[in-house]
């Protein structure tokens, strides 16, 4: 009996240093990055609020530098999409992005009020049918270009069928997979082109 109360008069203090102690602060800063991680998102994300100059303090202090770095490379990259957005929404093109073999991936953006690109098919390079073979050998060659110059490279085409449609197309190279390809209808422009020739 004896030693099991100076055992229990021992040890209740030493699990009271190591909790109040060594493994509360531990809990906090636990606790802290939760809430961080539940609202790194947010617009006014917290910090680390953190008294005294131990190990936990200079933890709290490089993650609250981080955040801050996070938070102003956020900003910038939304500043940077927004000029993209409000430049793409202007433009009066369709926009497509072929891959390196020059099959369609997808059309990002169809201009309002005009008709879907011809012959253009996701997963498929664009269709010899509605550009003709020259046509077609001509967008698969200048997406090639792209890849192995760097350079941008433009190729007019014109579709087949009842009512024929006039395209410039100007293709240049996004990363190592992908090319963009900026396609303007100049259905008009061409008509009226062959008009003063006449």
């Amino acid at each position: 009996f004896f030693i099991s109360m100076v055992g229990i008069v021992l040890i209740l203090p030493i699990f009271w240093f190591q909790g109040r102690v060594l493994l509360n602060p531990l809990t906090r800063m636990t606790e802290a990055i939760r809430d961080l991680g539940e609202h790194h998102e947010d617009i006014d994300c917290p910090s680390i609020d953190w008294e005294g100059n131990d190990e936990f303090a200079m933890l709290a202090l490089s993650v609250n530098r981080m955040l801050e770095t996070i938070t102003e490379r956020t900003v910038k990259i939304a500043l940077v999409e927004a000029r993209h957005r409000a430049v793409i929404d202007g433009l009066p093109d369709a926009l497509a992005v072929f891959d390196r073999r020059g099959r369609l991936v997808a059309v990002n953006k169809q201009p309002e009020g005009t008709p879907p690109l011809p012959g253009m098919v996701r997963g498929e390079a664009p269709s010899a049918e509605v550009f003709g073979e020259e046509g077609s050998k001509a967008i698969a060659k200048a997406i090639a270009a792209v890849f192995e110059a760097r350079a941008v490279q433009a190729v007019r085409l014109e579709s087949s069928g009842d009512d024929p449609r006039n395209f410039e197309v100007r293709i240049t190279r996004m990363d190592e997979v992908f090319a963009l390809a900026i396609v303007r209808d100049v259905t008009r422009e061409a008509a009226e082109h062959k008009l003063r020739l006449a």
